[in-house]
């Protein structure tokens, strides 16, 4: 009441997001251009929220909602198919030059 007095109406919102976000159990959304926060309790599956506009996100770290796994999981999963995606766009490209498959997928061609 009394900062609500004084503040003029975006000014205390602003001040009243702030205060917030400074308590451990309240978490803002990761999603792109939200401003919604997740209530968290205790027992309460970080990698797994859900805000109050209904976004899922991980508290914990960048890599979207990953339940049943911890952020280190969800990141070297993340790199696995990256660099999988990355070797497929390189067979591709090999394809495209007139490259083939080795018919035995030897290791030598990488099975490319």
């Amino acid at each position: 009441p009394f900062f609500q007095r004084i503040l003029d109406g975006d000014l205390f919102s602003r001040f009243e997001k702030w205060r917030t976000l400074d308590h451990a159990n309240i978490v803002p959304c990761r999603h792109d251009g939200c401003e919604s926060v997740a209530y968290v309790e205790e027992g309460d599956d970080r990698a797994n929220l859900l805000c109050q506009l209904q976004h899922a996100f991980c508290g914990g770290c960048q890599f979207g909602p990953h339940r049943g796994m911890t952020c280190e999981e969800a990141q070297q999963q993340k790199a696995k198919a990256e660099e999988l995606e990355r070797l497929r766009a390189e067979k591709r490209e090999l394809l495209k030059q007139g490259w083939k498959p080795c018919p035995k997928k030897c290791q030598a061609g990488r099975g490319v």
